[in-house]
């Protein structure tokens, strides 16, 4: 008979190992977010390439949406994570 301690043990080592399973490289592969800046309209849209939706997006002012209006010129950056929890981020020169 196994003591009750090692088995809870064991099943929380295997919940937490398998909630942050690591991603094979290969699942990323091609993965990319591409920024365009319309100046007309003052901002800055993201397309993803490869990516398996939904999708997170993490700017460098701390914006959370899938565009960005600059409040002005310089350069800005995002980070978008995929459902597989891969990442791809790109940058931007606002003039």
């Amino acid at each position: 008979m196994k003591p009750v301690g090692i088995t809870l043990l064991l099943l929380v080592v295997f919940i937490i190992t398998n909630g942050f399973t690591c991603k094979k490289k290969t699942e990323c592969d091609g993965f990319v977010v591409q920024l365009d800046y319309d100046d007309v309209n003052n901002s800055i849209g993201t397309q993803t390439v490869h990516g398996q939706p939904p999708f997170t997006y993490e700017w460098s002012n701390g914006s959370k949406t899938s565009f960005l209006i600059p409040p002005g010129s310089g350069t800005y950056s995002v980070t978008v994570t995929d459902l597989n929890r891969c990442g791809a981020s790109s940058f931007i020169k606002v003039p």
